[in-house]
Parts: structure tokens; sequence; C-alpha cells
């Protein structure tokens, strides 16, 4: 797949597959620097964006109709990023336009889209708003608020919370802050999600440490409204888990608070009380870790995925099936991770097998999997490739880039984009 197939070692063979590693191109980017999840832009081409070392935005491409594989990266727009800042995963505007926000130099928030309707297919770039953002601040995913409105939210460098959003009836995107600067600048904000039919939710850590609900209430005309639901343990403004379902009911999140210990954030949409933290297991982790958001791991069982700060990763999982539900943690194979390495979300490589990848300390692309064909269905680790990126390297969602082939990006030390993918073909 891609120039210099092979080119990093011979694959891994596990019950998790043999998965490779090998560079796409000779362009050069910021060592481990984020890649948005790959998409497909039309039915036979894939595309991902990262901002390249020359401060311009770049399309990573691939024609999947064209064998073999080949992957093609070019530049657009103007030199006003940072290297490396991060872009928001590319979702589809209209049904012809794909679009992603991104902060540029300068601190405006800048919207990046290509319009399928246009002819040649080109990508564009526009600033809006004031210039009041950070570029290592996180941009959330981009949700559709209602079926005219489009929505991120951001923390900008003053504390307050602001909503980016655009009305696809007009050609505007506007920034709107809300609530009190409580937030220390660029703070974490989750993708928003939908809490009930009528309400949107977010978290985030205020200056305080204290878990805080940001959310949109359509039934009411108030807004986006804030509010701390807990007393101040967590890393002011550090991350927190996607939110996921935990039970029928129960929607929840992950994260590291500030004694290392791991705690859910949750919420019971049937009870009244709102939202609370709760830690479980031992302070075994770097203060803030990040935690992989909340995956479905059986009918009754989720589970998230973090690297201790002895180097292990580490699984957190409860079983809806058991009374009283509880949240366990427990660490799985070498101490080889550097501690609070980030982990991937974990996808369904099979029916049967979940995975997930990270970078160890040495370098080496990982593959953590759970085999549930296992009677033991336990959680294992195992290296593949060279050991050729930096212990941070971000990677993409594993995504499927055929009906056989699962793969994901990631920029080695040397700056080149790698693909990293498992073929299932027979």
């Amino acid at each position: 797949m891609g120039r210099g197939e092979g080119g990093h070692g011979e694959a891994t063979a596990t019950r998790a597959g043999s998965w490779q590693v090998a560079p796409i191109d000779f362009t050069l980017f910021p060592p481990g620097a984020p890649i948005t999840d790959v998409v497909w832009q039309t039915p036979s081409i894939l595309v991902a964006l990262t901002v390249g070392s020359d401060g311009r935005i770049t399309a990573i491409r691939l024609d999947t109709s064209i064998h073999p594989y080949q992957w093609a990266v070019a530049g657009f727009g103007p030199a006003t990023f940072v290297p490396g800042t991060r872009i928001t995963d590319l979702v589809w505007q209209t049904p012809t336009i794909l679009t992603g926000l991104v902060v540029d130099g300068q601190g405006f928030v800048n919207v990046v889209w290509l319009d399928l309707d246009q002819q040649p297919h080109t990508w564009q770039v526009a600033a809006f708003g004031p210039a009041v953002f950070s570029p290592v601040g996180r941009i959330t995913a981009l949700v559709r608020q209602t079926s005219r409105v489009l929505a991120a939210l951001a923390v900008d460098v003053n504390g307050y919370a602001n909503v980016l959003w655009l009305d696809v009836e007009s050609p505007q995107w506007r920034v709107s802050p809300f609530g009190l600067p409580v937030f220390p600048a660029g703070a974490y904000v989750t993708d928003p999600v939908w809490q009930t039919p009528t309400i949107l939710a977010a978290l985030a850590v205020d200056i305080g440490g204290r878990g805080s609900v940001i959310w949109l209430d359509l039934a009411q005309a108030q807004g986006w409204r804030i509010h701390p639901f807990e007393q101040g343990t967590f890393v002011a403004g550090g991350p927190i888990g996607g939110l996921g379902w935990q039970a029928s009911g129960v929607l929840a999140a992950l994260a590291i608070d500030a004694s290392g210990s791991p705690a859910v954030l949750g919420l019971d949409v049937r009870q009244a009380h709102g939202w609370d933290a709760a830690t479980f297991a031992a302070p075994t982790f770097p203060a803030g870790a990040p935690v992989t958001e909340l995956a479905q791991q059986t009918s009754k069982v989720v589970a998230a995925l973090a690297v201790d700060a002895g180097g292990r990763a580490n699984v957190a999982w409860t079983d809806s099936g058991q009374q009283p539900q509880q949240w366990r943690a427990a660490a799985f194979g070498p101490a080889s991770f550097v501690p609070g390495t980030r982990v991937s979300d974990v996808v369904w490589q099979s029916s049967e097998i979940l995975a997930a990848l990270a970078i160890d300390a040495q370098g080496l692309a990982n593959v953590l999997w759970l085999d549930l064909n296992q009677q033991s269905q336990q959680w294992q680790v195992a290296t593949f490739g060279a050991a050729v990126f930096p212990s941070s390297a971000a990677i993409t969602r594993p995504t499927w880039h055929s009906p056989t082939r699962l793969a994901s990006l990631a920029i080695d030390a040397s700056g080149r984009v790698n693909v990293l993918w498992l073929d299932l073909s027979p």
C-alpha cells in the first residue's frame, strides 16, 4: 500500500492479524503531528488533512480505484498555520461539501472545505471571527445542532467557551462566546453528543479542576450554558474521554484525575440529580492522562484504554449485567509505553476482535486487541514494523480503506506520513 510498502520491517503475525507499516511519500511533516481521521471524499477517494512543516494545510489522498494503491499529498492555502496544529475531523457540511476547522498562527479560526460541485475539486481555506484562540487549544468535532446549523465548541485564550457555528443557508461562519471565563485557555472540551433528543452536551474541566457540563437545550431559548458538577479533583483544562452510553439511560466518560485515579463522569438521564463524578481503582496513572472514548465490548460491557504511570496499557470496563454496576481497571502487556501515551480509539477489527493502535517508548507501533473468541478474553499487546516513530506520535482512528483492509495514518520521526494497515484478505 503506497510508496515504499513493506519498507519498515516485517509484519507481526498474531491472533490480531499481520499489521504492517510503510511510508507513503517523501514530503516532510512535523514528526508525530496529528492527522485528521481518514474519510471518504468520494466513493473511491479517501482523504485526511494535516498541517505541514511549511505552515500550509496538506491533503493526504488515496484513490482506491487505482492499483497498486498509491497515496499522494498536496499542500493548499496560505502558510498561516503553526506546523502540526490539529485540524478537526472532516464532516459533511452539505451532501457535497466536506468541512473542518483549524486555528491559524494569529488565533483566527479557519474553515477548510472541499466543494464537490465545483470543478476542479479544490480545497479552500478562510478565516472567520476574532483572533482569540490558541493553535494548541482544542476545537471539538463539528456536530449538526439542528437540520440547518453545524456547530463546534472551543475555549478561547480568555477562558470563555465559544460555539463556532454555521447556518448552512447562510455562507458565513460565526463565533459566539457564552458563560463566564472559567476555563484555562484552550481547555479540552469533549465532542458534543445528544444527551436527550433535544439536549446536546459536552464536558470540560474548569480552572478550579471541576468537571463541568456544557449544554444546549433546543426546547429552551437560553442558548449554550455551563454548569460545574463536582468538587475540583481534575487537572484544569485536562482531557476527558469521549462521551458514550455506559448502559441504557446512562451517559458517561472516563478521565484521570489530579491524583492519578481513573474516574467516571456520568449522567443517568432517567434521574433528576444531574451529572456526577466518582473515582475507581488505584491512582496508578499520570495526572490528566488521556483515555479513549467508550467502546461497546459486548452487549453489556463497555471499555476504554489508557497507559499508566508504569508504562503499561490498561483497560477500564464496566458490566451492566452485574449489580451493583462497578467500574474496574486492569493493566495488561509489557511496560513498554511512555506514561500517559495516547491510544487510538478502539474499533472492531472483525466481528470477534476489538483493536486499537499506539506507539511505544522505542518508537514501535503496537496493536492492542481483545479476542472475544478466547476463553480468557484478556487484552493483549503486540508490536509491528520498525522503530521509526516518536513515542508521542498521534495515530488516526483505524478505518476501513477497503472491505478487507483496515488502516491508520501516523507521521514518523523523520517527518514522513506512514500508513499502518491490516489486510484481512484470504
